[in-house]
């Protein structure tokens, strides 16, 4: 599914409005933590749209430090950045950061906020389903930040 030049259909249309989607992801992040109270810690994946070199760094460092103040939450091994948001559905960085998640001992994606997943709808909500598809989150940093 997310193999080859696309990793969705850039025509996909959505199904819920901006409103609902922000409730469906926040419902099934909460749920997901719900159900992993007993694991030592919750490892998530940063990611992030940013120019390489000090835009990198500077997003990555925000993530690194929400994390760090989360109790029982730590950063994967592995971060994904892409440098141009505009790609709509070809964004490489998204993609691995999806696989990584879904398929390593990870439990969600860290974003700083939604703009760096997508600014169109179809493509956020197939991301967040995708996700949960595979008992798998995202969750934005300000979020984090405030729990």
């Amino acid at each position: 599914m997310l193999a080859g030049k696309y990793w969705f259909d850039p025509g996909q249309s959505p199904a819920l409005d901006i409103v609902e989607l922000e409730r469906l992801r926040v419902q099934r992040m909460a749920e997901l933590l719900d159900g992993l109270q007993e694991e030592p810690a919750v490892s998530v994946v940063p990611y992030t749209v940013a120019s390489l070199g000090p835009g990198r760094h500077a997003a990555m460092k925000q993530l690194r430090r929400c994390v760090t103040q989360t109790a029982g939450w730590h950063l994967a091994e592995h971060s994904f950045c892409d440098t141009d948001a505009r790609l709509l559905g070809r964004r490489p960085g998204l993609a691995a950061a999806c696989r990584y998640t879904v398929l390593g001992p990870a439990r969600g994606l860290l974003v700083p906020g939604r703009a760096h997943l997508s600014g169109d709808l179809g493509e956020y909500e197939f991301l967040v389903r995708y996700l949960y598809g595979y008992r798998c989150f995202v969750a934005y940093a300000p979020q984090l930040a405030a729990r």
